[in-house]
């Protein structure tokens, strides 16, 4: 028995062929005109779309071959599913998205740091905003990292200026202050033989260099000193003395109060440096 191209049998045989995936043939009955071109199969007259016509990742609409959807943290670029690490954590760049559209942890070398959207070279820390040899981020050192590497940056004040300008004075290294007692004025200026203020003298100056410290309390401790040596005085030594210790006492302490500024400052200006690495 023969059968007609005609009726039900055309339409029902372009569907099956279409939903094989196959190419349905071009019939001079029911073609489409006109032709269908790109990614559409001509079915029963009409262009349907056909994916695969398509490659990659890449999916047809409109007889246009457009991207679709990559797994995981690949998005699709010509067709193709590429790694794009926006899809990966952006608080961090510990994450990075590989050839499996997977987010690993640097590069996938976990013992690396991650330092302000850098891995670090193996080695290297995240320290002061740079990838870092450890030893520049003790601040201690007063270093700071240049290119990788730790480059010094402490330095000497010239003046009183440069001093008052700096943002991190610190001791300058192996300098220690050289104190010279009561200086211009008599270290006892009583005479008697347990009235002298060169021990006081000495620790106010070591105040006066020590980096950071107050000029008022310096001037403090001074007068508790000066006074406690006078009151320390006992027997007829305290009677004969006394008053005058705590003349000079009293003398001393207020000169360097009023005075003593400009020596201070300079004491600081010597004994002191600047670990400002900006």
């Amino acid at each position: 028995m023969k059968i007609k191209a005609n009726g039900i049998i055309w339409p029902l045989l372009a569907s099956l062929l279409f939903l094989c995936g196959l190419s349905a043939p071009v019939f001079a009955w029911g073609g489409c005109d006109p032709p269908c071109t790109g990614c559409c199969n001509c079915v029963y007259g009409s262009c349907v779309n056909n994916s695969s016509k398509c490659s990659g990742c890449c999916s047809c609409s409109n007889c246009s071959c457009v991207n679709g959807n990559c797994g995981g943290c690949c998005k699709c670029s010509a067709c193709s599913c590429v790694g794009d690490n926006s899809q990966c954590d952006h608080n961090n760049c510990f994450y990075t998205c590989n050839d499996d559209c997977e987010c690993v942890l640097c590069y996938g070398e976990p013992h690396k740091f991650c330092c302000f959207g850098n891995c670090c070279s193996f080695g290297q820390i995240c320290c002061y905003g740079s990838c870092c040899d450890p030893e520049c981020c003790d601040s201690w050192d007063c270093e700071h990292c240049v290119s990788g590497t730790c480059e010094p940056c402490l330095r000497s004040f010239a003046n009183e200026e440069e001093w008052l300008a700096c943002s991190n004075v610190v001791d300058y290294p192996d300098l220690e202050p050289t104190p010279n007692g009561c200086t211009w004025v008599p270290d006892n200026p009583t005479g008697c033989e347990h009235t002298s203020f060169e021990s006081a003298c000495n620790n106010h100056d070591n105040c006066y260099g020590t980096c950071n410290s107050f000029f008022s309390i310096c001037n403090s401790q001074f007068r508790n000193a000066t006074e406690t040596i006078c009151e320390a005085l006992t027997g007829e030594e305290r009677e004969e003395c006394y008053d005058d210790c705590m003349y000079y006492a009293d003398l001393y302490s207020d000169g360097v109060s009023e005075l003593g500024a400009p020596w201070y400052n300079d004491a600081q200006v010597e004994q002191c440096a600047c670990c400002d690495c900006n």
